[in-house]
């Protein structure tokens, strides 16, 4: 018993760090945003469409470099991959500090940003733990998917008040010398490709048959991608254009920033439930059930007027963010850990579709002045999420799986 101890207590490390390197790279610069955008409204005079346009631009760089991404996590060392990422993520975080212009925004989000989302985002993260868990891949995929939540959690309520306190650009400064100090160095000590077991497998590696016609034959990857994307769409929206979506509804500052708290610790629970209905029944009925909740969160969106029925929407749309945990177990029950980053890289190509909720929101508020059509909108596609699980077919393999060991 004791000879297992060192194993487990390394498999929960990896977990530990994914979610480590993705705060990093993730939580400022996606779930903080709004709060910077509402200032660069202002002091660079320009509309919130413009501003958005840095995350359309983003996503859709995103969408050439995952696959690359994916293939590389399949071949390469993931420890280096995501201490390169880790460096450039610092980088990214310094530079933003010095930005005098929308265009520049819009540059660094555009060509920057992605290279550090793709190396130390989900796409590493959960290669390693596919490779690490073999019962309990959906628990453990749910918690290292807690990631970004969970700097939605932390997050806002501070960068708030450093916004207040020392001003945009040396709080970005601050969050870029916190990353050096201390993500760096926990992340490269931490972290390794492989358990010790899979030293064998490692010297004769398997014959690389899964090719990416191979991969997007499968129909489940094309549901999978369809209600993700559907879904995903309107809980981008509202993420990116929060602050001024809830000020249109009298709602600002440190209010805002506990909405957008609740929220993220709303998607944390979600991901884990996730996991866990993952590993019991399968990843059909919670594909349908988050997509409904987050549906009916766009709907109350579309009629709340004070805190507390918007807090009560956000949070319902909040617990769609359980769907990247089940992106993560859908490919691992359609894929072996051998072409597990692969893919998932190609999969995740479908994702910057995402990136036109930010945009269609921002434009239709600036042309009609109110939020309520769009969003109303935005509610039927969600639901529409909620229908397009019904073709996912459980893969037989990962029906054994379920069963008690």
């Amino acid at each position: 018993m004791t000879s297992l101890r060192p194993r487990l207590d390394r498999r929960w490390s990896i977990v530990s760090v994914a979610i480590l390197f993705q705060i990093a790279s993730l939580g400022v610069t996606l779930n903080c945003f709004t709060f910077f955008a509402q200032i660069w409204t202002k002091e660079f005079n320009v509309p919130m469409s413009r501003l958005a346009m840095a995350f359309t631009v983003m996503n859709f760089t995103v969408f050439f470099i995952v696959p690359l991404c994916g293939r590389l996590c399949d071949q390469l060392s993931v420890r280096k991959l995501v201490a390169a990422g880790i460096v450039l993520t610092a980088l990214f975080h310094a530079t933003m500090g010095f930005v005098t212009g929308p265009w520049q925004v819009v540059a660094l989000y555009g060509l920057l940003l992605p290279i550090c989302v793709a190396l130390n985002g989900l796409i590493p993260a959960q290669t390693l733990v596919s490779r690490w868990f073999q019962q309990g891949r959906g628990f453990a995929m749910g918690i290292t998917a807690f990631g970004v939540q969970l700097a939605g959690v932390i997050f806002p309520p501070i960068v708030v008040a450093l916004l207040l306190a020392i001003g945009w650009r040396a709080t970005w400064w601050v969050f870029a010398a916190a990353i050096v100090v201390i993500v760096l160095p926990i992340c490269w000590l931490v972290i390794r490709d492989r358990p010790p077991v899979d030293a064998a497998v490692d010297a004769k590696p398997e014959p690389d048959t899964m090719t990416t016609r191979l991969i997007l034959a499968r129909p489940n990857v094309w549901v999978m991608a369809a209600s993700f994307v559907a879904v995903q769409i309107p809980l981008q929206a509202f993420a990116i254009n929060l602050a001024p979506f809830l000020a249109s509804r009298g709602v600002t500052g440190q209010s805002a920033a506990i909405i957008a708290t609740l929220a993220s610790a709303t998607a944390i629970g979600a991901k884990l439930l996730a996991g866990l209905a993952s590993d019991r029944f399968g990843n059909r009925i919670p594909l349908i059930v988050t997509a409904a909740v987050a549906a009916s969160g766009v709907l109350v969106l579309a009629f709340a007027d004070h805190f507390a029925t918007l807090a009560l929407g956000y949070g319902l749309l909040g617990v769609c963010g359980a769907q990247w945990t089940l992106l993560s177990t859908t490919t691992a029950a359609e894929f072996p850990p051998s072409a597990f980053g692969r893919a998932y890289g190609l999969i995740s190509m479908f994702t910057p579709l995402c990136a036109l909720g930010p945009i269609a929101l921002a434009s239709a508020q600036e042309h009609t002045g109110s939020y309520g059509p769009a969003t109303v909108a935005l509610a039927v596609l969600a639901a529409a999420g909620a229908l397009i699980p019904f073709a996912y077919r459980q893969p037989r393999a990962a029906i054994g799986a379920l069963a008690p060991a």
